[in-house]
């Protein structure tokens, strides 16, 4: 049996499990991150690819549009080497309701998100492969991210920063003595060795398995249930520019660029187990056919990989309301308080590390500049950072696209 300390342990080694150590490392805080697998082997290495600008959630949620905004700027310049900054328009196809377009404006303006009506002509020049029948066109600042260079970026600077990295190693228990959390028992998988590690706090961004780590501790009032998603990458980009409906949010709305493909996403369906998720003939044709709506002929393009991804869905017993955030980070204690349920697609991870209890006037100092986002990540030509019993890291992980294999991103 091996024995750590730490003062805080996050769980899930996901972009905002690793966003989160780094953040929480950056604070002056001993900090530790485990994982079952690999780093970004859940819902990071299984989505589309897309920096949110905020327009999405405009008319549906403009508390998270807002944070959205605020958080895409400082992810695109602490992360310049896995964002590439595509613009995107907010299109009103023929097959959408014109009056929707003004609420998203409204809603927009509310919200601070920028955006700028620009005129059809202007939107084909941009994209001619756009549907010629578009009747409002809106640019916002949406872009794109690999988010494997993302989660080993921020892998790597928490490393520096002090953190250690377990990878191959899944939580079994969490310990409590009253209401406090006082230690997290996990299983090193490559070893077949326990872990125990005395912690006071703990951070849970296990995304669509929260809410297994939350039944550890006896936060039995929030159920995190999977939501199965389908994406489809096309052979080649058929747009330089993320393309969105402008719509309410729905399946089959986003068009993505990334490296040499355009993705079609995505579905939103309930799932049983976040590790056994299916991708039904008649919801690959259904992504199709939402290509079609933004660009005519998009089926005559080959399909080159379908996969499904698996989003959170955060359902409070308590509440009426529930929302499907991209992950779930919570402080775990037997009488929680619930967080603000946040749909900022791992652009929020910095405020979960801003609700530790600041220790001191050194520890308040690096609070304010790890508020500011820390300095931007780099790729280190030659320097690698080894991870306690996982794998070494490389200079330049492939593409989420590029990765094979049911539990790896295409």
């Amino acid at each position: 049996m091996r024995t750590m300390d730490a003062d805080v342990v996050v769980i899930g080694g996901g972009a905002t499990g690793a966003g989160v150590v780094r953040d929480v490392a950056m604070r002056g805080y001993s900090a530790v991150l485990l994982d079952k697998a690999d780093l970004g082997q859940g819902t990071t290495g299984r989505y589309h690819g897309l920096l949110h600008s905020g327009g999405r959630y405009v008319v549906s949620d403009t508390e998270s549009a807002t944070e959205c905004a605020e958080e895409n700027e400082i992810v695109t310049r602490i992360h310049a080497d896995a964002v590439e900054k595509t613009g995107g328009l907010f299109v009103v196809t023929p097959e959408d309701p014109l009056d929707f377009s003004d609420q998203w404006t409204e809603g927009a303006t509310k919200s601070k998100v920028p955006w700028t009506e620009i005129s059809v002509a202007e939107a084909l020049r941009r994209e001619p492969r756009l549907n010629p029948g578009i009747k409002r066109a809106f640019a916002v600042h949406d872009g794109t991210v690999d988010g494997w260079q993302m989660v080993w970026g921020a892998a790597r600077s928490a490393i520096d920063h002090g953190a250690q990295v377990l990878t191959y190693t899944e939580v079994t228990e969490i310990v409590r003595e009253g209401d406090q959390v006082t230690a997290v028992i996990a299983h090193d998988l490559k070893k077949d060795e326990q872990v125990t590690i005395s912690t006071r706090f703990v951070i849970n961004t296990a995304g669509p398995w929260a809410g297994r780590i939350a039944d550890l501790v006896g936060c039995h009032d929030v159920d995190v249930v999977p939501g199965r998603g389908i994406m489809i990458a096309m052979n080649h980009r058929l747009v330089n520019t993320v393309v969105n409906r402008c719509i309410y949010p729905a399946d089959g709305d986003i068009l993505v660029p990334v490296h040499t493909v355009s993705i079609i996403g995505t579905t939103d369906v309930k799932a049983d187990d976040p590790q056994r998720l299916a991708i039904p003939r008649n919801e690959v044709q259904q992504m199709l056919d939402s290509g079609e709506a933004l660009i005519p002929g998009f089926r005559d393009s080959r399909a080159v990989h379908a996969w499904a991804g698996a989003r959170p869905l955060f359902k409070d017993k308590r509440v009426a309301v529930h929302r499907h955030p991209p992950h779930v980070a919570r402080h775990e204690h037997p009488r929680p308080r619930h967080p603000r349920r946040r749909q900022g697609h791992r652009l929020d991870h910095r405020r979960q590390a801003h609700d530790l209890p600041p220790d001191g006037q050194e520890r308040r100092r690096r609070d304010v500049r790890a508020a500011r986002g820390g300095p931007p990540l780099h790729h280190r030509p030659g320097g690698r950072a080894r991870l306690h019993r996982g794998p070494q890291l490389p200079h330049h992980p492939p593409p989420a696209r590029q990765r094979e294999g049911p539990r790896q991103a295409p």
